[in-house]
């Protein structure tokens, strides 16, 4: 049975992820549709609210993102949310004072609220994902994959927490006959919020004050990770400057682009019908206060099974497919509204589980979408410019559609917004089916090159067709994953004995010299073992890897490559480690190369690195700069590293050192790109270590067609 402490906290000690869900989505309640409501009792008239709600939204384009860098760089995610919860109360609480009851300061209260309050809407997701449970034995390099499938389960407790409090809401209103009711509700729920979550936070600080806290090593989990997996070099995190301007101005040949302007568009499609559709239902239809509540609660009825099994989702659909299932829901939701009759209510109810589907959606994809893209030690601040583009979009749409309702009616304005939608939707379609175009005529000449050669070669896989799978790879793979069973035991042996060992500290049986002794002999011994399952090393020779990584990196070159190499240079290596090719390169052959690496793996300041290897520091961004040089990647690590580059990189010459599809090096849209935009010229053999399989592909772009030359 669990502990109550297992209940309420995460395996880091922070409060779990759902728990601040529901708290915040009780606070966040306040200022959802019943808010229209309240400020309509204000003596506001339509047109003033949508004034009103769309000037505190165009502030919010910059609120949540200094939110967030108060988050990334300040104060943390926890003291950060508390600070905007206690600010938002302030704020909240003028709405009691007789003197705010009219046009100009509603709106100067509304935009101070809104600015305080989003410190804690734009960081919830953040802290999420900072702080949610993945499943015991995940590799580090797999944390925030396996944390974004685990979201939408702790989000659902924010759904609950949102029908719950608009349920009660709905009552209080009908009972009490006001919506001022709201302010003392607010109060309440803050200071719930505030001192919840400060006892957390102090309570972690009391541990730390009393000489224990879990020793979060690093550096020892990066090299037991290293040891059984292969990995090579990861991306540190950006510098914050590089990193938020590379987030907020992507480069134009960037997905990035795309995505973020269908979240805008979408956002102010949505953000009318979202923001004054209860003033829709209360004034022309005639539903009643409980009605609405019900409408909400029907809602999160939908919500809460699409976050539960988010997971699920998001396994056979990508968080782009889920957003277009959330703006077709949207438009069908909208037209629906317009076809209930006077007087019937209640009728809204039977459309509000599209509205359901078009919040879970929305909310999961967008949050992911935004994580993707988010630059490393910038998560608050992505999810804060999520926030920024709801904003802005609802800003847009609230201030055009407010004055198109008083002109034209909710029966003519409706339709318009559900046709602006799918614009948005066909717009989609469309770049999507132009970008593909590219690529159809190479995909048909390789399904006729499959066709002709099945004869020959019937019953063979057709991935074999591929340069970057070759025989001797294959079979490297089928002996890793015998191995892997080993290998993942190996693995959790370690991280139980760290654990133990901490354990151990935490009460006071082992000191901390102590500690680092006992974690000294047990990298020795994963080493070992590791070296052996691997790379079949013998344990007498358990330091050979050692020695060839320090002399050549993660693959010894051939004479033959080099020459290919130097004769397309000049070159830009990124991903350059200690440097042993680009000195290579550059002493013996005489090369014009320059080479980066983010040194998140060179155990040398940043300074002493740049004298000792010649590697200066940066990551995929500085490739932008460098389009007249050939790229060329040595063993990059089995993540998104490779893929960011060939995004950044706007030059034609490619040299790929490393295993093929399904080795080592790189993932697998890495590979997709290299096959679906860029030609083999040449593979060339290298010197890999024992039971490795590299090699160096010699690559150039294909023609990029009057798509691709129109953006550069």
């Amino acid at each position: 049975m669990r502990s109550i402490k297992d209940v309420l906290l995460a395996r880091d000690e922070a409060l779990r992820p759902r728990w601040v869900y529901l708290m915040g989505y009780w606070l966040l309640a306040a200022q959802g549709r019943f808010f229209v409501l309240l400020l309509s009792e204000l003596g506001l008239e339509e047109p003033e609210i949508g004034v009103v709600l769309s000037v505190s939204r165009l502030l919010n384009v910059l609120a949540p993102m200094a939110w967030g860098i108060l988050a990334d760089r300040v104060l943390g995610l926890e003291v950060t949310m508390m600070l905007s919860v206690g600010t938002a109360l302030c704020a909240f609480s003028m709405y009691a004072v007789p003197r705010f009851e009219h046009f100009l300061a509603v709106m100067m209260v509304r935009s101070a609220h809104s600015v305080f309050l989003s410190g804690l809407e734009s960081n919830l997701n953040a802290y999420c994902l900072a702080h949610v449970d993945a499943p015991l034995g995940t590799a580090k390099e797999d944390l925030p994959m396996a944390r974004k499938k685990l979201y939408g389960r702790e989000r659902a407790f924010g759904a609950v927490a949102r029908a719950l409090s608009n349920l009660l809401l709905g009552v209080l209103f009908d009972v009490t006959g006001s919506y001022k009711v709201m302010v003392l509700y607010y109060a309440c729920i803050s200071v719930i919020f505030i001192g919840i979550l400060g006892l957390s936070v102090a309570r972690r600080v009391w541990s730390d004050a009393r000489g224990y806290e879990p020793i979060q090593d690093d550096n020892i989990e990066i090299e037991m990770t290293e040891a059984v997996t292969l990995d090579g070099e990861a991306n540190k995190d950006q510098d914050f400057v590089a990193g938020a301007k590379a987030f907020q101005q992507p480069d134009a040949h960037s997905q990035d682009v795309e995505e973020k302007a269908g979240l805008e568009s979408a956002a102010t499609c949505i953000g009318l019908v979202q923001n004054l559709s209860f003033l829709f239902f209360r004034d022309t239809i005639g539903s009643s206060n409980l009605i609405l509540a019900l409408s909400i609660c029907t809602t999160v009825l939908f919500e809460i099974p699409i976050f539960a099994f988010a997971k699920s989702l998001l396994e056979h659909f990508s968080p782009a497919a889920l957003f277009f299932i959330a703006l077709v829901s949207y438009t069908v939701r909208v037209v629906a509204y317009t076809l209930i009759p006077e007087g019937d209510g209640a009728f809204i109810l039977l459309c509000e589980p599209l509205h359901g589907v078009t919040v879970a959606l929305g909310q999961l994809s967008a949050v992911l979408i935004v994580s993707d893209i988010a630059p490393e030690g910038l998560e608050s601040f992505a999810q804060g410019s999520l926030l920024a583009f709801k904003y802005l979009g609802a800003s847009l749409g609230l201030l055009i559609g407010s004055d198109a309702m008083k002109a034209y009616g909710t029966v003519l304005t409706y339709p318009a917004l559900a046709a602006s939608t799918l614009a948005v939707l066909l717009g989609a379609a469309a770049t999507s089916t132009l970008a593909k175009t590219e690529e159809q005529p190479q995909e048909q000449q390789q399904q006729k090159q499959q066709n002709s050669g099945s004869d020959e070669e019937e019953g063979e896989d057709a991935t074999q067709k591929s340069p970057f799978m070759y025989p001797e790879l294959e079979k490297g793979i089928k002996v890793r994953e015998a191995r892997e069973r080993e290998l993942l035991d190996l693995r959790a042996r370690a991280r139980n004995r760290i654990f133990l060992l901490q354990e151990r500290v935490g009460r006071g049986e082992l000191s901390e010299r102590e500690y680092r002794m006992e974690i000294h002999k047990l990298k020795e011994a994963v080493n070992r073992d590791a070296q052996r399952l691997i790379f079949g090393v013998s344990p007498e020779q358990a330091h050979a890897r050692d020695e060839y990584l320090q002399a050549y990196g993660c693959v010894k070159w051939s004479e033959q490559a080099m020459q290919k190499i130097a004769a397309l240079g000049p070159i830009v290596e990124l991903g350059a480690g200690y440097g042993q090719w680009r000195q290579e390169l550059a002493q013996q052959h005489k090369v014009d190369i320059i080479a980066y690496d983010d040194y998140s793996q060179l155990y040398l300041p940043s300074e002493k690195a740049r004298e000792e290897t010649g590697v200066l520091e940066g990551n995929e961004t500085v490739l932008r700069k460098h389009r007249d040089r050939t790229l060329l990647l040595v063993c990059p690590p089995p993540n998104e590293m490779a893929s960011k580059c060939m995004s950044a990189y706007r030059g034609d010459r490619l040299v790929y050192v490393g295993e093929g599809r399904g080795g080592a090096h790189a993932d697998s849209d890495f590979f997709n790109t290299l096959e679906s935009k860029w030609e083999v010229e040449e593979i060339i053999d290298v010197l890999p270590f024992s039971e490795c399989y590299e090699k160096c592909f010699i690559l150039k772009r294909k023609p990029r067609g009057w798509f691709g030359f129109l953006w550069g």
